[in-house]
């Protein structure tokens, strides 16, 4: 199958996905619902992350606390549902850091970064059957070091720490 310059070996759908090797024999991924959210929370000097382990890495990724947007849900809506979610917190206010490709050369899922200060307690994690997450309370200046020493090497979160000292919300760190 060609399209456009590509000559695609193969098309394997499934799900909602694509799976495609192209001419290159380089394999990537195209979702239908390819929209995802994470939130990078602050509660007074602390980032609120999450720990879990990712089989495709083989190991246990610090991150931001996010997922997918469901059919027809508001960004908004989403991130503060899968904050909950995967920390048992409540956000106020998100306020959106901006959009990113976390993996373009092998997908097309595109990521939506928020930040909030206003957090409060919730009524506990909600976790998928597949999920098992540690929720950390990282002190911002841990945090910095830890991804100025390649410790902490998440896209998601060092794009919204990036972001959140372009903006000038971490000038005392």
């Amino acid at each position: 199958m060609r399209v456009g310059m590509t000559e695609y070996l193969s098309v394997k759908e499934d799900n909602g996905m694509k799976i495609i090797t192209n001419e290159h024999h380089k394999t990537y991924f195209q979702y239908k619902d390819n929209q995802s959210v994470v939130l990078l929370a602050r509660d007074c000097d602390s980032f609120i992350l999450i720990k879990q382990y990712r089989e495709p890495v083989g190991d246990y990724v610090v991150q931001l606390p996010g997922g997918g947007v469901r059919y027809g849900e508001d960004l908004d809506a989403a991130v503060k549902r899968e904050f909950a979610e995967e920390t048992g917190l409540r956000c106020e206010k998100p306020m959106y850091l901006g959009i990113m490709y976390a993996a373009s050369w092998i997908t097309n899922e595109v990521t939506h970064v928020y930040y909030s200060d206003s957090i409060s307690s919730g009524s506990g994690q909600k976790l998928e059957a597949h999920e098992e997450i540690d929720v950390l309370k990282v002190p911002i200046d841990e945090c910095i070091e830890q991804i100025k020493r390649n410790v902490y090497y998440d896209t998601e979160l060092c794009f919204a720490v990036l972001q959140l000292s372009l903006r000038g919300f971490l000038l005392s760190y």
